[in-house]
């Protein structure tokens, strides 16, 4: 193989490598878990600081209430496996 092959060879080997890399890092930062109704109350409070999570759940029938003057939306989410457990 000839000396200029070999360069281009670990050029594109690098830039494969980099790019896997940053694909990577990009998927593990921004990729969320959901969690459940139940794994929410259960959890400890202060342990969703400063950070977004998914809950996984259905919206309570009739528990949606929407401020337009402070553009706020509240509601009650429950449990898909267990009704009791809303949040």
């Amino acid at each position: 193989m000839k000396k200029s092959a070999k360069k281009t060879l670990v050029a594109v080997m690098l830039i494969v490598v980099g790019v896997g890399f940053l694909i990577y890092k990009g998927v593990s930062e921004t990729g969320v878990y959901y969690l459940t109704v139940g794994e929410v109350i259960a959890a400890d409070p202060g342990s969703f600081n400063d950070r977004g999570i998914r809950v996984s759940g259905k919206v309570v029938e009739g528990s949606t209430n929407y401020n337009q003057r402070d553009l706020l939306l509240t509601f009650t989410v429950k449990d898909i496996n267990d009704d009791t457990k809303t949040m």
